[in-house]
């Protein structure tokens, strides 16, 4: 037999009900706010405990050890106190062997005493926030090295620089001002607020992974995040990615004129270095531009003669430029960075100039000597990178 239907509508609440609901929803608001904002506030930011396991990328191990040191007692223990920074970009990092410049430094009596923070992408705008971060004092030396590359219209899309690495560095503003960025990327990071949560979100929520991961899978607390080559360098003489099926995928990433490049004084890293200026002069810290050259192979054949000309009327235009030395090819592990070769005879030539300060040689490498595949076929490429404790 059906059922009979019941037609009578739902009870409808009265004015006191409906005030009671409301007051429950914005208490719940209310505490799921506070408790958004604790969350953002106390364990998302650049002094977050759970850093310690989910720190990850270069600037965030750069922007670590800057704070460290801003607090280091043994700074500064040393015969005449001063410091040289080497605060740039991946190059700097493959180019020093700080341990062993500092040893050198030491038994010649030297006031100075190297240290180096080399991040990925590490141009004169990103260099500013850290140098920042840093305890510069007068007498000190700031040295940041410089390459062509930098000074590119779409400098920040041909990079593919992560959007929390700017954060991390850059301010919306900065951001905003940015020409080659496209329009919903720059509402994306201008809505990002507060800029410290999302600015270390990502490392943060690494924290919580690894945690999560070690605690209800592997029944045991997580180890923490190692720099590795991050704070030092690689140690293999030539890059597994350097083999001939390579050379075209090159050749459309890193091929140069000067119709691609902006030297004028609002680009970025143009900027950038005019605030380097301005920093190092308010501190009383001399800066030194250090050009430290690419191999031959980079600079004739992804080069033309346009952007080397351009390159060369631009380094005239600074009076802070050093010209390190010219390396051989298979003293690089891929046409740009130094490998172990070249570390050992740039940190010995970084000791003699801070005895011997000098301009250096401008001069560019002969082309007979762009060889595409300079490293001899048997070079020890499987060494294990370097690892800080």
């Amino acid at each position: 037999m059906p059922r009979p239907v019941d037609d009578a509508p739902p009870p409808v609440p009265g004015p006191a009900e409906t005030r009671a609901a409301l007051r429950l929803l914005a208490a719940a608001c209310a505490v799921g706010v506070a408790l958004w904002l604790g969350w953002a506030t106390a364990l998302v930011g650049p002094h977050s405990p759970l850093l310690r396991w989910g720190r990850s990328g270069s600037t965030a191990w750069v922007l670590h050890r800057a704070e460290l040191l801003a607090t280091d007692p043994g700074l500064r223990a040393h015969p005449g106190g001063q410091v040289v920074w080497a605060v740039g970009s991946s190059i700097t990092r493959e180019a020093f062997d700080e341990d062993a410049v500092n040893a050198a430094l030491e038994a010649q009596g030297s006031p100075y005493r190297l240290r180096k923070l080399g991040q990925n992408r590490g141009a004169a705008a990103l260099t500013v926030p850290v140098l920042a971060r840093l305890p510069v004092q007068p007498g000190d030396m700031v040295i940041h090295n410089v390459a062509l590359e930098n000074f590119r219209a779409d400098w920040m899309e041909w990079t593919r620089l992560p959007m929390t690495t700017a954060g991390q560095l850059l301010s919306p503003g900065a951001l905003w001002a940015v020409d080659d960025r496209a329009l919903p990327h720059k509402l994306e990071q201008a809505a990002a607020q507060p800029p410290a949560f999302w600015a270390w979100h990502d490392e943060v929520m690494g924290g919580l992974s690894a945690w999560g991961l070690g605690l209800f899978f592997y029944f045991k607390a997580p180890k923490p995040a190692k720099a590795g080559d991050l704070l030092r360098f690689h140690t293999h003489l030539r890059s597994r990615r350097m083999v001939p099926a390579q050379l075209e995928a090159e050749r459309a990433r890193y091929r140069l004129t000067a119709a691609e490049l902006d030297l004028s004084p609002t680009q970025l890293h143009q900027a950038g270095i005019a605030q380097l200026r301005a920093d190092c002069a308010a501190k009383g810290a001399q800066l030194v531009l250090l050009d430290i050259p690419t191999s031959a192979w980079d600079q004739w054949a992804w080069q033309d003669a346009s952007a080397r000309a351009a390159w060369d009327a631009l380094r005239e235009a600074w009076p802070e430029l050093v010209v390190a030395p010219q390396l051989p090819g298979d003293h690089f592990y891929d046409r740009r960075h130094p490998n172990r070769l070249g570390r050992a005879i740039l940190s010995d030539w970084l000791v003699d100039f801070l005895a011997h300060p000098g301009p250096g040689d401008r001069s560019r490498p002969p082309e007979a000597e762009a060889l595409p595949f300079p490293w001899p076929a048997a070079a020890e490429d499987g060494a294990e990178d370097v690892e800080e404790g």
